[in-house]
């Protein structure tokens, strides 16, 4: 059984937070269903939903342990919508050119 977390993480923005985030996420065999990142005046912040095995749930702060250890505020929430929160929803693509901001990855 799988549990879905919502994960909010904010601190100081540099090259390669979104992979040291992503890497720390797959050691916890978490899944990032959707996510929004920005860099808010230097600082970087993410609002990510997580599925991962349930008894993974535990090992997940302390995955994330170095980046508090360098100063990120980490908050991990467990959520009350199951998976299938979207199920009956018709799927389209959307696809959109512009110009991207220097730094955030969508």
């Amino acid at each position: 059984m799988h549990t879905q977390i919502m994960l909010t993480l904010t601190g100081p923005d540099r090259v390669g937070i979104v992979e040291a985030v992503t890497r720390a996420l797959l050691q916890a065999d978490a899944n990032v269903e959707t996510s929004h990142m920005a860099r808010l005046g230097g600082e970087f912040a993410t609002l990510m939903l997580l599925s991962l095995p349930a008894e993974k749930v535990a090992s997940l702060d302390a995955v994330l342990a170095p980046l508090v250890a360098e100063g990120y505020k980490l908050t991990t929430t467990a959520t009350s919508q199951p998976s299938d929160a979207y199920a009956g929803w018709s799927a389209y693509t959307i696809e959109v050119a512009g110009a991207d901001h220097e730094g955030i990855v969508h």
